[in-house]
């Protein structure tokens, strides 16, 4: 969403506003200038299948949950050496049946898009990388931290320690990669630091995004982005 301050440095000549699109890879970079600084305030994600052309997306039944159950989620980083974001996007699919006879035949398409009004300020290049996200296992089960946050039952889970708490999942995992998800505020403390985790998947070989020759396959998403003239140490409150 473009702010009034935003909007006056368009109007005034100090910024500008430009579109950037992003997809048909597993990663995607853009170039900010020297003395520029830009403000992603706009992302919308088109929801895609991910499935191979050949198969002209008619899947049989027994395939159906096979196939789908790691491509329901997508996962997005946008990040630069100045700040990270993450987001995951759920998939919305059609899935209807091919006929009344013969073998179970679904055909599985896209629909629609996601919108998200954001204020990300980069002064670097911007890496947008993308990744699916499939089933998760639990893998340890436990109470929150007495030092973290939380409350007793009916309002919360509780804590360790606290009458009535209860178990929690304090790591999962995807079954393509180790994911860490912290559903209810737990938190590891490690030497000097302590340290939250958010529900994410990590970026390796088994969970790269597949079929990127299809064309409902491949993800597109359209950025917006406010790029201005200086560094935002110099523009100071104006934003």
């Amino acid at each position: 969403m473009i702010t009034p301050e935003l909007e006056k440095l368009i109007l005034s000549g100090n910024a500008s506003y430009n579109t950037f699109v992003i997809g048909g890879s597993d990663k995607s970079i853009l170039n900010v200038s020297n003395n520029r600084f830009i403000v992603i305030t706009d992302i919308t994600y088109f929801h895609q299948v991910n499935l191979p052309e050949e198969t002209d997306n008619l899947i049989e039944y027994r395939d159906l949950n096979f196939l789908l159950k790691d491509r329901l989620n997508t996962q997005l980083r946008i990040f630069s050496k100045k700040s990270n974001n993450l987001f995951l996007f759920r998939n919305m699919l059609n899935i209807e049946r091919y006929s009344n006879s013969g073998p179970l035949l679904f055909y599985v398409t896209d629909n629609g898009q996601t919108h998200l009004s954001t204020y990300l300020v980069h002064d670097q290049d911007v890496s947008f990388s993308f990744c699916s996200a499939g089933d998760q296992v639990t893998v340890v089960n436990g109470f929150s931290p007495a030092e973290s946050i939380g409350f007793a039952p009916p309002f919360d889970f509780g804590l360790q320690g606290q009458p009535g708490a209860l178990i929690v999942p304090q790591v999962t995992k995807f079954n393509l990669s180790n994911t860490r998800c912290v559903p209810a505020g737990n938190k590891y403390k490690v030497p000097l630091v302590t340290q939250s985790f958010e529900f994410m998947t990590d970026f390796n070989a088994g969970n790269k995004l597949q079929n990127l020759d299809n064309a409902s396959a491949y993800p597109i998403v359209l950025v917006g982005y406010v790029e201005i003239n200086g560094s935002p140490t110099n523009i100071g409150a104006t934003l």
